[in-house]
């Protein structure tokens, strides 16, 4: 008790103290709380500068991974396709001699003229998009960087792709135009060679998917002649041609399935990758208009790509597995059941045989469809997550 009413007096004593103080040290005491006050504000703004300093460096190394990750990939991707292509030489040279005889030089009637119309004008709406998107992605690549270099000094300019390979200043007069004019022609080689590989692949496919359609025509129609005993033969070798035909794309598909079987699961696997970057591209450029079209360019061209070969993919698939239906829907009922007893008996087998349609696989793993495509997109929606959850934590580490 007594201890706290001591302390109550000094209290009263100090405060007594206080207010009988001259004003200026009044004054100097305010001016120490107001120094101190300043000096913790501009110390919390150096701190924050810091760290917006801090955030714009990760960011941007951010960026920088991503943007060398969208020009690299398909780098990649393009040397294994080249490798595969030299390898598999042989093998591509028969498949292309193939197609010419048997697909695009052969004798049709007006169902077949009118498949093959429909495919040429297919190809052409399908490929040339993939292919100006593709060449639109390489322009901006290349005007870029003359805009952004538009009221800079010669050695703040900028390369369409980062050159950090020598010791070079790349930014000086003639380094900058020697490196401009090459990076420019890769550019567009690389445009080649990424259009050309898929663009042949997917015209070889959509034919083979076509052949089916026109065969499944052929053989709905094989009963269409009159049912007499000298009629019975002719229509058991036109289903023999058939049979022959049917082999004959069979044998087909299991060649471009040993040719193509590797390169599409690592265009499969890869393409996710590439449309998850350019998208995440997308959303990370603010304010630049000519990046987000760009990378939105790239992003169609990615999604386009892997579309068409997962499409028509899964068109050999289904018309594959229509020949049973074909075959069923022929008016066979309608026949004698002597004289087309061992027509009959053959459709049987090739029906059977039909249940288990033809596909190109991703090297023996799982058959490519459009289901195929679904999966690529939820992993690209995945990856994409993912990617922006490493930024979120880079930046606030």
């Amino acid at each position: 008790m007594f201890a706290n009413e001591i302390d109550k007096c000094f209290n009263i004593v100090s405060k007594c103290v206080y207010m009988y103080q001259p004003n200026e040290t009044k004054n100097k005491q305010k001016k120490e709380q107001s120094d101190e006050k300043s000096k913790n504000q501009t110390k919390k703004k150096k701190t924050n500068k810091r760290r917006k300093k801090r955030k714009k460096r990760k960011t941007e190394k951010h960026y920088q991974s991503t943007y060398t990750a969208c020009g690299a990939i398909p780098l990649l991707i393009i040397l294994m396709k080249t490798v595969v292509f030299t390898i598999r030489r042989k093998e591509i040279l028969w498949l292309i001699k193939y197609a010419q005889k048997h697909f695009w030089h052969d004798k049709y009637d007006s169902f077949g003229k009118k498949t093959m119309d429909n495919l040429d004008k297919r190809a052409i709406i399908f490929m040339s998009s993939f292919t100006v998107l593709i060449y639109a992605t390489v322009i901006i690549y290349s005007l870029s960087p003359i805009l952004e270099n538009i009221g800079k000094g010669s050695e703040d300019r900028v390369l369409p792709f980062p050159f950090r390979w020598f010791d070079l200043p790349t930014s000086t007069t003639p380094y900058y135009e020697i490196l401009f004019v090459i990076e420019t022609l890769s550019a567009v080689h690389s445009g080649v060679c990424f259009c050309c590989f898929d663009n042949f692949l997917c015209i070889l496919f959509m034919h083979v998917g076509g052949q089916f359609k026109i065969l499944q025509n052929q053989l709905q129609t094989i009963m269409t002649n009159e049912s007499s005993k000298d009629k019975s033969a002719g229509i058991y070798n036109e289903f023999k041609h058939c049979l022959k035909s049917h082999y004959a794309l069979l044998s087909y598909v299991d060649k471009l399935e040993y040719v193509f079987c590797f390169p599409l699961m690592i265009q499969l696997l890869v393409s996710s990758v590439v449309l998850c970057v350019s998208g995440f591209q997308i959303c990370l450029v603010d304010g630049i208009f000519m990046k987000r079209l760009l990378f939105l360019m790239y992003f169609l061209g990615g999604l386009i790509q892997i579309y068409l070969i997962t499409l028509n993919c899964n068109d050999i698939m289904e018309e594959s597995s229509a020949i049973g239906n074909a075959i069923y829907n022929s008016d066979w009922e309608t026949k004698p059941y002597g004289d087309f007893y061992q027509i009959r008996k053959d459709m049987i087998i090739v029906m059977v045989r039909a249940k288990r349609p033809c596909y190109i696989t991703a090297w023996k793993f799982f058959p490519i469809s459009l289901e195929s495509f679904t999966k690529v997109l939820s992993m690209t929606a995945s990856y994409y997550t993912l990617l922006c959850t490493m930024e979120s934590d880079v930046i606030e580490q």
